[in-house]
């Protein structure tokens, strides 16, 4: 049983990243999701097998084979490269300004409540702005609904 949180530790080279990637591969075919957030990006080829002449030979000691992890997904940021192009399942994604309430951006941004209090008045007076203009946003033009 894994609690909800917990870390793996070492000095470089220790097998830190083959631990995670072998959990990883026990989690999914005990059929739960793991989502990882990698920084980095050392994980994006995880659902290729490896080809350390180390670890293959350790592997063989122990009677496996090598095998990836399948049915991964790399998302990364829009406007960047993934850090491995050739993973067979690569999104792009971002989060666009106007599809955020304005409080789950103050919350994001980690506004004081100061800074909220301002925020929202802009906000308040750019909406009303909008409605007097009949302004609308892109993704609002399909409904024509006015901006909330």
């Amino acid at each position: 049983m894994l609690p909800k949180h917990f870390g793996v530790l070492g000095t470089t080279g220790g097998g830190k990243s083959t631990t995670i990637s072998g959990l990883i591969g026990q989690l999914q075919r005990a059929d739960i999701a793991t989502i990882v957030l990698d920084t980095e990006g050392e994980y994006t080829a995880i659902h290729e097998p490896t080809d350390s002449k180390d670890m293959l030979a350790a592997l063989k000691r122990r009677g496996h084979d090598a095998a990836g992890v399948e049915n991964t997904h790399v998302f990364h940021l829009f406007g960047t490269e993934p850090r491995n192009p050739r993973h067979p399942s690569i999104k792009a994604f971002r989060l666009n300004f106007n599809e955020i309430s304005p409080y789950a951006f103050s919350e994001i941004a980690g506004l004081t409540d100061a800074q909220q209090s301002r925020f929202m008045s802009a906000f308040d007076v750019c909406k009303a702005a909008m409605s007097a203009l009949d302004i609308y946003l892109p993704m609002q033009r399909k409904r024509r609904r006015r901006w909330s």
